[in-house]
């Protein structure tokens, strides 16, 4: 099994949010996020909801079409 593989298994149960990367956002995950989180192109992936809840509340009107979807 690829890399790829092993953390799309691991992700599939948290959080996704698709919103478009900046470099903003990415920074924003790693200063504030209180748990894991993994980003790949438009794809935003939370293990804590409450990450993701803020994540979308704070950059969704930056970036209208962001779509949450949970598992």
């Amino acid at each position: 099994m690829n890399r790829e593989n092993i953390i799309e298994k691991t992700v599939k149960d948290w959080t996704q949010i698709e919103s478009t990367f900046s470099e903003e956002k990415l920074g924003w995950c790693l200063t504030h996020c209180q748990s894991k989180f993994w980003q790949r192109g438009d794809r935003w992936y939370f293990s804590n909801a409450n990450d993701a809840t803020v994540f979308l509340l704070k950059h969704s009107e930056n970036h209208e079409g962001s779509r949450v979807k949970t598992f």
